[in-house]
């Protein structure tokens, strides 16, 4: 089972956001399984689970971060380098929120996050057919590959 969280906070206005005391309740229930990074996973093995991030807002530092270290699990968190240190006000049906630095990833990964790449701008490639706009998303920047020497090894 892989299980994908966005943003983490004491309240949930939407349904991108999980309140804490429900992500806390979530892990908890999960102590009967095996939490592992994408790397180990092995979707046979019903007793795994892998814990993901998608856009790695400072809330998941505050909120979730502590409790993942707390009881060992590692996570994933899957980053968008454009939205690196700056914050969601594209999005205007969501609650302003802001994105990790690049410290703050430095200090996620001494939580026990591993780093993955969503993209350079975000966008879907689906429907782009130009190579070298499909080589500048997937392409992660040295100085953000650094960060996690062990990460970068999945897209989503």
């Amino acid at each position: 089972m892989i299980l994908m969280y966005h943003k983490i906070d004491l309240d949930s206005p939407t349904i991108w956001w999980v309140t804490v005391n429900n992500f806390i309740r979530q892990m908890l229930e999960l102590q009967s399984y095996k939490i592992v990074y994408l790397d180990d996973y092995n979707p046979e093995d019903l007793k795994q689970v892998v814990i993901t991030f998608d856009g790695v807002y400072k809330n998941v530092l505050k909120f979730a971060a502590p409790q993942l270290k707390r009881l060992g699990y590692p996570f994933e968190l899957f980053i968008s380098n454009d939205y690196i240190g700056k914050d969601n006000s594209f999005d205007i049906n969501e609650p302003l929120c802001e994105f990790t630095s690049i410290q703050e990833l430095k200090e996620l990964t001494r939580y026990g996050a591993r780093l993955q790449w969503h993209g350079k701008t975000h966008q879907s490639l689906k429907n782009i057919s130009d190579i070298e706009i499909i080589r500048t998303e997937l392409e992660v920047p040295r100085q953000v590959r650094e960060i996690d020497p062990n990460g970068f090894k999945w897209f989503a």
